[in-house]
């Protein structure tokens, strides 16, 4: 699926992406590149975006995910 980043500096982080785990307002959530749509807000805490070949964590301050047909958006305060 294909992830994109966005703070208020810009496009953060553009990236193809097998699995995304974020901290959801009621928990941790996970999500692969056949799940159904979904809108959730974020808490602060740690985003993981895993590849083929790497994974990413970073600390986030929250904000708003969206992921509708093999792209996911995310908005936050900090990347």
């Amino acid at each position: 699926m294909k992830v994109e980043i966005l703070t208020p500096k810009g496009l953060e982080l553009e990236i193809e992406a097998k699995i995304v785990i974020a901290p959801a307002l009621g928990g941790e959530i996970s999500i692969l590149e056949n799940h159904v749509p979904i809108i959730s807000v974020l808490k602060a805490g740690k985003l993981t975006i895993k590849t083929s070949d790497k994974d990413i964590t970073r600390e986030i301050e929250g904000g708003i995910l969206e992921f509708e047909k093999g792209k996911m958006v995310i908005l936050s305060k900090r990347f």
